[in-house]
């Protein structure tokens, strides 16, 4: 049990979101009230322009994504291309899949995506960034795996360096 930092009311840990920026990893309002604040956040005109302002920008930053998002969306649309019930990684049935274009974002890959589910499209992401980060960062010079803040080396090799 837990109580909800908005309406103040006890209840279930399964009626609040993950949040791993708190200390019981669960967000402080519920998910009631959260989506009640998204509602009233989102329905004020200052955000509303601003949201569409955003999206305008990152569709001019990432134009191949979003080249592959019209076309997937197109092909639903002819039924040509339908959404599964389950996620193609878990298996779980669903309705909250995201198409995911695993071969990348090229015009010849636009529909070759696979369905995954949000929580699978989450790990997805973070072995992704974590694959490109270690590519980024590691430390080139002596080869070791310890992760580099800059892109010489990492700072065991740098203070050993210093102290020659």
């Amino acid at each position: 049990m837990k109580r909800c930092s908005n309406c103040k009311i006890y209840k279930e840990l399964t009626n609040f979101t993950r949040n791993a920026g708190c200390k019981d990893d669960l967000s402080p309002q519920c998910k009631k009230c959260r989506a009640e604040k998204k509602k009233k956040w989102s329905s004020m005109p200052k955000n509303r322009k601003r949201r569409n302002e955003l999206k305008k920008i990152y569709s001019k930053l990432n134009p191949l994504k979003n080249s592959a998002r019209w076309a997937v969306q197109n092909e639903r649309k002819r039924g040509r291309e339908h959404k599964p019930k389950c996620c193609f990684d878990c298996g779980k049935e669903t309705t909250k899949l995201v198409a995911d274009h695993y071969l990348g974002y090229e015009k010849e890959h636009w529909l070759d995506i696979q369905f995954i589910c949000t929580s699978c499209d989450g790990i997805r992401r973070s072995k992704l960034l974590i694959r490109k980060n270690q590519r980024m960062f590691k430390c080139c010079k002596r080869g070791c795996s310890k992760m580099a803040h800059s892109k010489r080396m990492c700072s065991m090799h740098y203070a050993r360096q210093r102290k020659k």
